[in-house]
């Protein structure tokens, strides 16, 4: 593994090369993606290609708490942002890109966190009956639902070469285990 595999798996399709990545940079790149989600493109692209790391000032057009670069697909409206309840208006309240629909996914191991692959899309205009969504979650979150100590933010536990956190880091390549 070369010092800029974690940059390059991260940020480039084409495998061309991060000139200034460093042991240091690649934890940073990993921790960045693992622990900021949206948003965290910024701060690799300056660690990678070693630029003052200044902090960039975002800005947040409605008021609402997020602004467009972390997800806020409407920053004129402040009744749309990631996570807001979706409502029938024919607007993506949540930011979701589903209009007046909610996806759930089924969470067979009772951790809080469900399975992507098994996406259930209810329209809230005509909701249905609450046994139909019984064992359903609205996240994602979890990479091994036949497992409830795996799931997203779960500590991870070293040396046993599972992800256990869903960072898509196992052991040696997640930075929670380096020393």
């Amino acid at each position: 593994m070369n010092q800029c595999s974690s940059c390059n798996r991260l940020l480039f399709e084409d495998n061309q090369s991060c000139p200034f990545c460093t042991t240091q940079t690649t934890s940073r790149v990993a921790r960045t993606f693992s622990k900021l989600g949206v948003g965290a493109s910024v701060f690799v692209l300056a660690a990678c290609y070693g630029q003052p790391m200044e902090p960039v000032e975002l800005i947040d057009a409605d008021g609402d708490g997020y602004p467009s670069m972390q997800g806020d697909c409407d920053d004129y409206n402040p009744s749309i942002y990631p996570g807001a309840e979706e409502i029938c208006d024919e607007l993506d309240n949540n930011c979701d890109n589903l209009v007046d629909q909610v996806a759930y996914y089924l969470d067979s191991d009772g951790d809080g966190d469900g399975d992507y692959a098994t996406e259930l899309v209810v329209d809230v205009c005509e909701p249905p009956e609450a046994e139909t969504l019984e064992g359903y979650v609205t996240n994602r979150n979890d990479c091994n639902d036949q497992d409830a100590n795996i799931y997203y933010g779960a500590d991870e536990i070293c040396d046993d070469q599972i992800d256990n956190d869903c960072d898509g880091f196992i052991d040696n390549d997640d930075w929670d285990c380096e020393n």
